[in-house]
């Protein structure tokens, strides 16, 4: 939960107008820029520019969006690590930025040296095989798995589909060679002719394929059934207990940015994502609102980090040089 004194800061910028017409009053004729690690037109620059125009109006400030794509979002990550800390220069952090260091060594900047502001929503993967597999659930699919040993290939497009496959290995004892991708739509393509048995994706990627009958899904790796999905069960509801992969993302800026700063931000992105028509367009991209504050967000990425090293850890992935 959010301590006290954040949850305090937090009200009061929403009840004294510190979003809205009054924000930094030292920069208020500057744009702020929000750094992506994604190229345009994808699921994360997406969520960017939701949540920019949903900053720009609470805020009363232009928020700039600026692609940095590269090197698993590290680009972009280092670019806001070595920005002043005055709340100009945001950072879109996703789960990526917790995942990167277990795959990928000499990364320019170290994870202390950004703090998270908030998380605005997040994306539940869908575990999916494709429309030919021989199984219809995932049940049969671990049956499946456990009579043949390593007959099967599991797809991955970056760290958090890894780690989903890694998860769902752990949870099932069953095993599946790892095949890497440069995207998703390779991953599924892959997985829809056969070359690939079984990947991980969110729901934009995976239920058009699956209402084409090009991929079929086995279930969801969250807590809950999505609305995007209403008829594919969740892993656990299956009896497969401990598969929970649902990527987040959010705004993190430099550490050292002050307090009150960062209670405007947040409480701009708590305002944002209980606009109604935020909410609407994050559902069409298969993603969530799901609002955590400053120290929420902290408590939670620290929590996901240290599950996720521990998968990593089971699963002997260690960084690359």
């Amino acid at each position: 939960m959010i301590s006290s004194i954040r949850k305090t800061g937090i009200a009061a910028a929403l009840a004294f107008g510190l979003i809205g017409t009054h924000t930094y009053a030292a920069d208020a004729a500057a744009s702020i820029h929000l750094v992506v690690g994604a190229a345009p037109g994808g699921t994360v620059d997406t969520m960017a520019r939701l949540l920019a125009d949903g900053l720009t109006r609470h805020l009363d400030r232009t928020i700039v969006v600026e692609n940095r794509a590269g090197a698993n979002g590290a680009i972009a990550a280092d670019i806001v690590a070595r920005a002043e800390p005055d709340g100009n220069t945001l950072y879109l952090g996703t789960s990526g930025y917790s995942i990167l260091p277990l795959l990928q060594a000499n990364i320019p900047y170290e994870q202390d040296d950004l703090e998270p502001v908030a998380i605005a929503a997040i994306t539940p993967f869908l575990l999916f095989v494709g429309p030919n597999a021989p199984y219809e659930d995932v049940t049969g699919m671990v049956a499946y798995a456990k009579a043949n040993p390593d007959a099967l290939s599991a797809a991955s497009g970056d760290g958090t589909t890894l780690m989903a496959s890694e998860l769902l290995k752990s949870a099932t004892g069953i095993n599946a060679v790892a095949v890497n991708y440069r995207s998703g739509s390779q991953m599924v393509q892959d997985i829809s002719s056969g070359l690939t048995d079984y990947g991980f994706l969110g729901a934009t990627a995976v239920m058009p394929l699956a209402r084409a009958d090009r991929v079929r899904v086995l279930g969801i790796a969250a807590d809950e059934r999505m609305e995007l999905a209403p008829d594919v069960p969740t892993l656990a509801e299956q009896g497969i207990e401990g598969v929970r992969m649902t990527p987040w993302t959010g705004l993190m800026v430099p550490t050292g940015t002050p307090d009150d700063t960062v209670h405007r931000l947040a409480a701009a992105v708590e305002a944002t994502t209980q606009d109604a028509a935020f909410i609407e367009k994050v559902n069409s991209i298969g993603s969530i609102v799901h609002y955590m504050g400053p120290d929420e967000a902290a408590a939670y990425i620290t929590e996901e980090t240290e599950r996720l090293t521990d998968v990593a850890q089971a699963a002997g992935i260690t960084p690359n040089p």
